[in-house]
């Protein structure tokens, strides 16, 4: 059922799937997917208790690509972070979801 979400966003958004693909085609695809090796090699999991701040971690239900867990982990990692799930919504809020990525923030910050 959680993978449909993402199939419904898709059928009902063609303009933005096709704006988004366009963007990532301009991409050097030896690049990007150095970029994603890089990226998945990062552990900053001992470094996480030095972050003082107030901090908000926020996911989306369906996030394959960075999933709640994975979230959930970092937010666990700070002292006194707090999370937030953005339910229905997969790795990209802020076109999926834009009133709740901003909303979300905006209710932890006040």
């Amino acid at each position: 059922m959680r993978f449909f979400a993402g199939i419904a966003f898709i059928a009902a958004h063609p303009g933005v799937v096709a704006e988004r693909k366009r963007a990532l085609a301009q991409a050097n695809p030896l690049s990007f997917a150095r970029a994603c090796i890089a990226l998945s090699n990062l552990d900053f999991a001992s470094s996480l208790k030095k972050i003082a701040c107030k901090t908000l971690v926020m996911v989306g239900e369906l996030d394959q690509t960075t999933p709640p867990a994975l979230a959930r982990e970092l937010a666990s990692g700070i002292a006194g972070a707090q999370f937030q799930e953005l339910p229905g919504c997969g790795h990209c809020p802020q076109i999926e979801q834009p009133e709740a990525f901003v909303a979300a923030p905006r209710g932890f910050l006040s």
